[in-house]
């Protein structure tokens, strides 16, 4: 028996967190829940968190002083607000001064509090040190929003913040571009450069850094590293300075540096074609290289599979690239239509899979399902195999325009995504609308379930179950008919983290359990038959 109860429980573990294998039956994605959020003016979701109470936590950009909003400080404020784990409104805070503050990323510190990044050309209200013109903006605020210190960070010229990441020690990474040479930068080397800086977790300046040559150069993601340097990336125009590598063909290029925790080079890699290519996502992977988001519009060099007319200036395809531990392309991928595509962030899921969010006008290549048929666009994500081969794309939208630009993976079958919608947008699968909010462009939050993550059943312990409906909303049954012999045994429901949220016995060999879902949250759930001879899996979708 002993022996038994450990076998059930290292199946049902096996199941949940090592089997919870990719299928290759067609797509099912599935909104769970969607909810809008604004006031009388445009609301742009910018990014978003899960913590671990389920709750979920956005950072916007916000031209709004009603509805959700309440309070606005000058033109456009960044507004942080808390949701419940289905997206309804808890709390909101808006931060800014009397012109414009630009919402860019958002993360949570080890002592439960956030950190919040942009840019900012106040010096008022909650704004102070601004060293003129646009600077970057750092916020740290405890767990309900109230700000512990902030800090302004550039020179007396054009600082714009781009890219943000903090460390597991909580040391806070900025880069964007600066053409200044004073004030928090202490070195230009042409008109624009990357300019990054690592902050400790009470906002102390610990060092900063530029790198470019005589032209525009852009600096647009950071990430660190294990050994205790960065990776950062961007766009180059400059031939000149700190560029050594070869800018394979054109004259606007994706440029990627590696720096030691000593700030030295390591190594330097340009990627592209003939035409335009960035790199705007760097992401770290499990085998000791990186995985690279970006943009192109050629169809040479670097660069194979571009969908429109190269060289257009108003068609890009979404570009990712996956490079070695030195920077070498193991492969690339574009990913788009014959019209424009925007990339916005690159996720690595638990499977090892890469979730690509963005926006597309296309209705053709790799693109299906765009709700305005090309006219607007749609929010679009990608799911890719550690190879780079699509598993599933899925059009978010209406029927004008719509724009997705942040994500966060729960689960490996679980993700939300924020972004926003003209209130015009309708007629799709995204058709919400903010309370109280008459705005053009409204912020929308929505949650999917990606049902093409399969469970692994072991046959040869299979036992005869159905349930059913499923997916389910209300309520799902589960029949059963045990073999002959066979009178006893549980079923068990579990999340895919593992925890027990429903069970039964059985004393009976025959019968019917009729599970109610309404204090269920929508999800992906595990259910597993077990008697002491034998069990069987599978998977359960709850939906609303």
């Amino acid at each position: 028996m002993a022996l038994k109860t450990t076998k059930m429980k290292k199946t049902i573990s096996l199941v949940i967190f090592s089997l919870l294998l990719l299928t290759t039956y067609p797509q099912q994605v599935q909104i769970v829940w969607q909810q809008c959020y604004g006031g009388s003016d445009m609301d742009t979701g910018k990014d978003v968190i899960v913590l671990n109470n389920g709750h979920i936590l956005v950072l916007s950009t916000t031209y709004s002083n009603s509805g959700d909003i309440g309070f606005n400080q000058g033109k456009s404020d960044f507004w942080l607000f808390e949701t419940d784990a289905f997206g309804n409104f808890l709390w909101g805070k808006t931060y800014g001064g009397s012109e414009n503050e630009y919402a860019k990323s958002l993360v949570q510190t080890p002592d439960g509090g956030y950190v919040m990044f942009g840019d900012t050309d106040s010096n008022n209200g909650d704004v102070s040190g601004n060293h003129g013109s646009f600077d970057y903006w750092v916020i740290k605020t405890d767990n309900i929003g109230n700000v512990l210190w902030h800090r302004c960070l550039g020179s007396t010229k054009r600082d714009l913040a781009t890219g943000f990441n903090i460390d597991e020690a909580g040391n806070i990474y900025c880069i964007g571009l600066s053409s200044g040479e004073d004030g928090d930068v202490t070195q230009n080397n042409g008109y624009d450069d990357y300019w990054f800086v690592k902050l400790d977790l009470d906002g102390e300046l610990i060092w900063n850094r530029n790198l470019g040559g005589s032209y525009a150069d852009n600096g647009l993601c950071i990430s660190s590293t294990n050994d205790g340097g960065v990776i950062v990336g961007g766009i180059i125009s400059s031939i000149d300075g700190d560029i050594t590598c070869n800018m394979v063909l054109g004259n606007k290029t994706a440029w990627v540096i590696k720096l030691d925790s000593l700030n030295s080079i390591q190594w330097q890699q340009c990627y592209g074609g003939t035409y335009t290519e960035t790199v705007v996502e760097i992401e770290s992977t499990s085998d000791g290289g990186y995985i690279l988001l970006g943009a192109t519009n050629s169809n040479d060099g670097d660069v194979s599979g571009f969908h429109g007319y190269p060289g257009d200036v108003n068609i890009y395809d979404i570009w990712v690239i996956k490079v070695d531990s030195m920077g070498v392309i193991e492969w690339q991928r574009c990913l788009g239509g014959t019209k424009d595509e925007s990339p916005s962030f690159i996720k690595i899921t638990p499977d090892g899979n890469y979730l690509v969010g963005g926006f597309t006008y296309s209705s053709d290549g790799d693109v299906s399902g765009n709700h305005s048929n090309s006219v607007g666009s749609d929010h679009w994500v990608v799911k890719l195999d550690p190879s780079g081969e699509i598993i599933w794309q899925q059009c978010f939208g209406g029927i004008t325009e719509d724009e997705l630009y942040g994500g966060y993976v729960i689960s490996e079958s679980e993700y939300v995504f924020v972004g926003n919608r003209r209130t015009s947008s309708t007629g799709g699968n995204i058709d919400c609308n903010a309370i109280g909010g008459f705005g053009d462009w409204d912020l929308v939050m929505y949650k999917i379930l990606d049902t093409t993550v399969g469970i692994s059943t072991i046959e040869e312990d299979k036992l005869p179950l159905k349930v059913y409906p499923n997916p389910a909303a209300n309520s799902a049954t589960f029949s059963y008919n045990l073999p002959d012999g066979i009178q006893q045994g549980s079923i068990e429901v579990h999340n895919t983290t593992g925890l027990l949220v429903a069970s039964t016995s059985l004393n009976e060999a025959k019968g019917e359990w009729v599970l109610q879902l309404n204090n269920i949250p929508p999800g992906l759930y595990i259910y597993t038959l077990s008697t002491q001879q034998k069990t069987t899996t599978g998977k359960l979708v709850v939906t609303r």
